[in-house]
């Protein structure tokens, strides 16, 4: 390894020190709503019980400090703040996903940024400009270890979104190519967390700690702490250690064509607009359309199977779940509150809920079968059999929610809803409205004043 000037990873460390710009209005208009998605997922999770832990935790580790704690009137230290707000945008799996990353992006991002903003001199667009630049470097460091670093077991969220978004700290920190550097390879020694945590109470704490722990060494790379440049190719590094099966070319993907195809534009995020595992959203399009353009309904459902690709079968692990945090994790479950209800809520993810007699009692209808070992992505197959001996098949290739199909404001107003009124927080609707147009605001820090 090296810790010279010539490593793909300070390359693209120097491309983040230049403080590239926003490259269009459709990257600042993404970029803008995924962080308004990721508020209201802080605000949505500031009410859970795994929350109020982690923040427990929190002030009797770290102390007080200068950070708003969404959802209450505490402050914390910025790293802290960012560890309780992180674990608060995952807490129930309503934020967005990034593919080329394979990351919960804004929730381990946001909070990262929030923090610093209120800390900091800096505008609304300085948040933006630095939210793209991180969103690059989760997808360029992504793209050096992924798909198999995601197949065998690690959580992308906590391991490349760490890294990531230390380096975007560290730009909006204004640290030069070196310390932004030293920064993300802090990161990888921070750099944590497995798929074994999905459906526990561990599992959201990974965006929380990663975010904790890219803010955290930020402030230790602007303290003059370094390590090794090649933190991702060199030996030893990212990519020996955490890929599983090596594939060549890591530095390639990492540069190529930096500063000209930018992540945000070309591929975009996915937000949702159910609160559980994203792998479950292909099923429960599949769902949507049975239910409205074939009368499908609970009632006249004899059996539906959804046909999935490896990694979304994986991740979908409970097929009768009896608590709420093992249906988020579920296909079953959330299809059978869409074909109920027509809708899947917040307050539909309870454990009250989840154990209700008529929904235990019809879980098996509803079944998941593994098709060939095909990307996350791949089209997925709904079947369903009605009682009257009907058989109707729907193909889903691409998603409600994705950049080629996104939330109309109806749908993201809807769901903005949905966060606020499950916190007990519909009096904040006023102030939440404000992060929807942020290249407007002069002063980040002005609007956790005014919370």
């Amino acid at each position: 390894m090296t810790n010279g000037q010539g490593s793909a990873e300070f390359k693209l460390s120097q491309w983040a020190a230049s403080r590239p710009v926003a490259p269009s209005d459709v990257a600042v208009d993404r970029a803008n709503d995924a962080l308004f998605d990721g508020l209201i997922c802080m605000i949505a999770g500031s009410a859970d019980e795994t929350v109020r832990i982690v923040f427990e935790g929190a002030q009797k580790t770290h102390g007080t400090g200068s950070c708003k704690v969404i959802g209450t009137d505490m402050k914390l230290p910025p790293a802290s703040a960012a560890l309780v707000n992180g674990t608060a945008a995952h807490a129930l799996e309503f934020d967005d996903n990034f593919l080329p990353g394979m990351t919960h992006a804004s929730a381990i991002l946001a909070p990262a940024l929030f923090a610093l903003g209120q800390i900091m001199p800096v505008s609304g667009q300085d948040i933006l400009n630095a939210y793209i630049v991180g969103l690059e470097l989760h997808a360029r460091i992504g793209a050096a270890v992924n798909p198999n670093h995601y197949a065998s077991g690690w959580h992308a969220t906590s391991t490349v979104g760490t890294i990531g978004t230390a380096g975007a700290c560290a730009m909006l920190m204004g640290l030069d190519a070196r310390q932004i550097n030293n920064a993300m390879s802090l990161g990888f020694s921070l750099a944590s967390g497995t798929r074994l945590q999905f459906g526990t109470k561990a599992k959201p704490t990974h965006a929380g700690f990663g975010a904790h722990n890219a803010v955290l060494a930020a402030f230790m790379a602007q303290s003059g702490l370094d390590g090794q440049s090649a933190f991702v190719t060199g030996q030893w590094g990212f990519r020996d250690l955490y890929q599983g099966n090596p594939v060549p070319g890591a530095e390639h993907r990492m540069l190529d064509d930096i500063g000209e195809r930018w992540a945000i534009v070309e591929d975009g995020l996915f937000t949702k607009r159910f609160p559980c595992c994203a792998s479950a959203h292909f099923s429960l399009d599949g769902v949507e359309m049975l239910r409205r353009d074939h009368g499908l309904r609970l009632r006249n459902l004899k059996s539906l199977t959804a046909y999935l690709p490896n990694p979304q079968f994986q991740n979908l692990r409970f097929d009768a779940p009896t608590k709420a945090s093992e249906a988020r994790f579920s296909m079953s479950y959330p299809a059978l509150r869409l074909l109920q209800n027509g809708k899947v809520s917040l307050r539909d993810f309870t454990d009250e809920a989840v154990a209700e007699p008529l929904v235990q009692a019809s879980l098996y209808k509803i079944k998941r079968s593994q098709t060939s070992p095909a990307p996350v992505t791949a089209p997925v197959v709904v079947e369903a059999e009605f009682t009257d001996g009907r058989t109707v098949e729907v193909t889903v290739s691409s998603l409600v929610g994705s950049p080629a199909k996104p939330l109309s404001p109806g749908q993201l107003h809807t769901k903005a809803r949905d966060c606020l009124s499950w916190a007990g927080m519909g009096d904040k609707k006023e102030w939440v409205d404000q992060f929807r147009n942020l290249v407007r605001v002069g002063r980040f820090a002005d609007l956790f004043a005014r919370y």
